[in-house]
Formats: C-alpha cells, sequence, structure tokens
C-alpha cells in the first residue's frame, strides 16, 4: 500500500492499509532515534568513547582463564551485579580489563541500569567541582554515587593517588557496599599493592561475594593498532520531537 506522496507514476493511490515505505521511513528513523539516545546515555554514564562499541562478544578467548573471565562477567550481568557482587580486575597494561568493564556496562546501560565510570582522579575532581556549586552539595553529589546502580571506577593505584583521591575512593566503596551496590575496581597493579593502596578492610569488603580477576596475559592493543572508533551522534531531545 502506498500513501500520496509515495503513489506510483500511474497515479492510483490506496486507501486501505499503511504505506509501506512510509512505515520503513519511520521504522528507520525510530531506530536512529534510539541508537543515539543510547549514545546519550553512554555520555552521560561517563563511558570513555572508545568503548561504546565495546560489548563480551569482543572479548579475547583464546585460553581457558580468559574464558572464565568472560564467564564471570556474563554471570555478573545476567544477576544484575548481585553474582558476584563486586569484580576487582586488576593486571599489566593492555590487557583488556577496561574493555570488559565498558561491555559490562553497556549491558547495564541496555538493561535500563544507572551506570557511572571515572578514573580514581576523575572521581575526585567530580565531588571537589560541588566544592563551588551551590545548586549540588557534595553531600548530595555522594550520594548519587552510592545510589547508582553499578559504579566503575579505573586507574586505581595509579601512583597510589593522593590523600584527597583514595579517601574520596575508599569512602565510596564503603557506602556502596552498605548499601548492597556492584563496584567493579580497575587497576594495573598487583593484589599486593591494591593492599597497600585501599587497605585490608576495604579489600576484603570488595571480595566479600564478589571476585577478583587477574589479566596476567601479554597486551592485546598491538592487535588493534591503528584501529579508529566510530563517531557516533549525540541525542538531542528536541530533534526526536520534530
Amino acid at each position: 500500500m502506498q500513501c500520496k506522496r509515495h503513489r506510483g507514476s500511474d497515479g492510483v493511490e490506496f486507501d486501505v492499509g499503511p504505506c509501506v515505505p512510509c512505515v520503513e521511513t519511520e521504522t528507520l528513523r525510530v531506530a536512529q532515534a534510539a541508537a543515539a539516545h543510547f549514545r546519550y546515555t553512554q555520555e552521560q554514564a561517563g563511558v570513555p568513547r572508545r568503548y561504546w562499541q565495546a560489548t563480551l562478544d569482543g572479548l579475547i578467548t583464546a585460553t581457558a582463564a580468559q574464558h572464565e573471565m568472560k564467564a564471570v562477567a556474563e554471570q555478573f550481568i545476567a544477576t544484575d551485579g548481585h553474582k558476584p557482587s563486586n569484580l576487582v580486575v586488576i593486571g599489566p597494561l593492555g590487557g583488556g580489563k577496561t574493555f570488559l568493564a565498558c561491555g559490562i556496562a553497556n549491558a547495564f546501560l541496555r538493561n535500563q541500569r544507572s551506570v557511572r565510570y571515572f578514573t580514581v582522579a576523575a572521581l575526585s575532581r567530580y565531588v571537589r567541582s560541588t566544592w563551588s556549586k551551590r545548586e549540588q552539595s557534595e553531600e548530595k553529589a555522594f550520594k548519587a554515587l552510592v545510589n547508582a546502580h553499578l559504579v566503575i571506577i579505573d586507574e586505581v593505584g595509579a601512583l597510589y593517588g593522593t590523600s584527597v583521591e583514595l579517601g574520596v575512593l575508599v569512602n565510596l566503596i564503603d557506602a556502596r557496599y552498605g548499601n548492597g551496590r556492584p563496584t567493579i575496581l580497575l587497576g594495573n597493579i598487583t593484589i599486593d599493592e591494591l593492599v597497600q593502596c585501599l587497605g585490608e578492610k576495604t579489600l576484603d569488603r570488595l571480595k566479600q561475594g564478589g571476585r577478583v580477576l587477574v589479566f596476567d596475559w601479554p597486551s592485546r592493543r598491538p592487535q588493534f593498532a591503528g584501529d579508529e572508533f566510530k563517531e557516533e551522534p549525540i541525542y538531542q531531545p528536541e530533534i526526536l520531537h520534530t
């Protein structure tokens, strides 16, 4: 069926049923709007643009250990971050730690869960930025992080951070632990260095019901040297209503 706009050269109009070209155009518009909106949620969550396309299917699973890491991440998603209740992902540079975490973040966002991704330094800057804002207090900003369904903190242990950075990080971990919210920590450090950084008490809380994943294989980055990441449109709410 076709409407006046899409009728054939013979000028015949159809009054019954939807216009196929119009339906196809609207379906494409809705799909594009949904994709743009999802990119917007990723941006708001802080997911790095380089990892907007990350999924667990993109993980390298050439070894039994890598298969196990993927299985743990899949279970984490399937149980909404309850089993395991936290993830601590450590190991040398380039092992795929951030890729795995962002794959999880993207899955949570698709499931309509609130996600926040920070580096340790960015987390500290975020909290400090509220000190000069009347409309948002530090307490309000911190409470929003505590209540977010999933929080991912990257670059844990980078030079062990400043006392302010570590204080914010430890307080957030402890508060989310008390609130029963899952947290993912990522760091290019060893487990002993992590203990020195966070303290045994905080690490013990993360490990209670959680998992420590050690990415101890060679860097995967040379395999992706030169890869470009696709620029995606940022959601503009007003566009969808025109």
